[in-house]
């Protein structure tokens, strides 16, 4: 999810429930139809990916952001959820680490290493919320791919109508594509797993560069405990006081 995009998050809560170095771009894969058959509702498509969400009781993803354009970068993350308070979300870019976790509404933001200038995180426990929307930035948007679909949040599948663009693999799992308009132009796509519903690849193209998240998911890993990740000094730990 590109950082222009990351601000209309709040816009579109209950969308689905009221429907039922430079280089130069590339443009969005097309993706390949695998079948002749009419192509699949994507508003029932996107119910059925926000209800697979709403009914797992636990979640784990091992994931992977690639940007290209004209910032480049690359980043891992790692998300456990265990329903219905217990989340952890950890990502690396580079020597940078970052992390949310959050029992209840009580919540932690750490960033270790950042790179990039801006504003940190606030010092102390805080609302999930908040601790969620520091995350967005240092963390690439990659707090905002899945963690709004378990928790009931908004999320860009809701924001306009999907339309379904084809049929692909993400590794060995086949999945339906399905295109967005976002409200800032950005454009995206996002690969829905035909068996289980859930994400497991999005492509995000801003104009700017054009960013790839694939994603490893299962769904009986609990979170780890404590939550707390090894590189966070403490939990109340921010971004201002860790070591650069």
């Amino acid at each position: 999810m590109s950082c222009r995009s990351l601000a209309i998050l709040v816009a579109a809560v209950g969308a689905v429930a009221l429907s039922g170095c430079r280089d130069e771009p590339a443009p969005l894969p097309t993706a390949s139809s695998a079948s002749t058959a009419p192509a699949p509702n994507g508003l029932r498509l996107v119910k059925a990916t926000v209800d697979a969400y709403r009914g797992l009781s636990r979640y784990h993803d091992r994931g992977r952001l690639v940007r290209t354009g004209e910032v480049p970068f690359e980043l891992s993350f790692e998300t456990h959820y265990q329903r219905p308070d217990r989340l952890r979300l950890v990502w690396a870019r580079g020597e940078e680490r970052g992390a949310v976790w959050a029992e209840g509404e009580e919540a932690h933001v750490v960033v270790v290493g950042r790179s990039v200038p801006g504003r940190e995180p606030n010092e102390g426990p805080q609302t999930l919320s908040v601790a969620l929307t520091a995350a967005l930035v240092p963390s690439s948007g990659t707090v905002g791919q899945v963690v709004p679909l378990l928790r009931g949040g908004a999320h860009p599948l809701l924001i306009a109508k999907p339309e379904v663009v084809g049929r692909e693999k993400v590794g060995d799992v086949s999945c339906h594509v399905v295109e967005v308009l976002e409200l800032d132009g950005t454009k995206s796509r996002f690969w829905l797993s035909e068996a289980d519903h859930l994400l497991r690849q999005v492509v995000d193209d801003d104009g700017k560069g054009i960013e790839t998240t694939t994603l490893e998911v299962d769904t009986e890993e609990e979170p780890p405990s404590p939550l707390r990740p090894d590189f966070a000094a403490a939990p109340a730990t921010s971004a201002s006081a860790a070591p650069r």
